[in-house]
């Protein structure tokens, strides 16, 4: 009896952290929570098998979220917590049709880490490249009112718990 009430006690306290920040990291979860990989990742699958939570995986990187974050939101979310995501964003706001190289020197960081944050983006929708050789990336001006508003209002989360209806 014990032993199920603990397990219900480090769900709620899952759960407590994924609703204050949609899109953690499985490991970041293993840090805030003092807890080891295989400990998360059953309790994780147990409250995606009811519906609780939901995960989003990128290769190893694994994000958790509230069950009812849509797809595209998920998507969006775990690509601007990749490292440089938001400042790249930021950037491309200011700078339309920015390069590479242009987005490298802004920044102050290499050409390699910026390409592969802009991959990052580019697969998850948020940014976009004009497909030449030495492509310009730019951010529609409806990825850009979509961003705003995901940003400032929180993805969707059910105040009533993250159970779906």
């Amino acid at each position: 009896m014990t032993q199920d009430r603990d397990g219900a006690a480090t769900r709620d306290r899952i759960i407590d952290v994924v609703r204050e920040d949609p899109g953690v990291h499985k490991s970041e979860l293993c840090r805030r929570l003092g807890l080891g990989w295989g400990t998360v990742s059953y309790h994780v699958r147990v409250l995606e098998k009811e519906r609780r939570l939901r995960s989003w995986s990128r290769g190893r990187e694994v994000h958790v979220f509230p069950a009812r974050v849509p797809d595209g939101q998920m998507r969006w979310l775990a690509a601007l917590r990749e490292g440089m995501g938001t400042s790249i964003v930021e950037t491309l706001v200011r700078m339309p049709d920015a390069r590479v190289k242009e987005l490298s020197g802004s920044l102050g960081v290499s050409r390699k880490v910026i390409q592969r944050h802009l991959t990052v983006l580019d697969e998850a929708g948020v940014v976009r490249h004009d497909g030449s050789h030495q492509p310009r990336y730019r951010i529609e001006d409806d990825t850009v009112a979509a961003l705003r508003r995901l940003l400032t209002s929180g993805p969707g989360l059910d105040t009533q718990g993250d159970k779906p209806a």
